[in-house]
């Protein structure tokens, strides 16, 4: 209640404290702490329990595996076979040694 006396005001708040009543399963709540904490393994998880996000994520990684396909398929074959002639694997070869060397180099100075 408010009471008033010029220009002067008293509050008066009442209030009661109950305990807290948590209406989830232990399932549940684990599944929730499961997507707070782990993130991908949660979201995995739930594609695995919902059939129509299983469907939409099989469809997108068929699509990802297309677009691969195709884009290995414009790699010429005779570019291919340039990466592992003789003079290529020296190359690299050298590459990977001159490398190896200024890391060495640089861990020393």
């Amino acid at each position: 209640g408010i009471d008033a006396i010029g220009g002067q005001a008293t509050y008066t708040i009442k209030y009661i404290i109950e305990p807290l009543r948590v209406k989830l399963t232990r399932e549940e709540m684990s599944r929730r702490l499961r997507q707070v904490y782990r993130g991908w393994e949660a979201k995995l998880d739930d594609i695995k329990r919902d059939p129509d996000r299983r469907a939409e994520f099989d469809a997108m990684t068929a699509e990802l595996q297309s677009k691969r396909r195709e884009k290995m398929k414009q790699i010429c074959a005779h570019e291919l076979s340039k990466m592992w002639t003789p003079r290529a694997l020296y190359e690299q070869l050298q590459n990977r040694s001159a490398d190896n060397e200024r890391k060495r180099r640089e861990a020393y100075a």
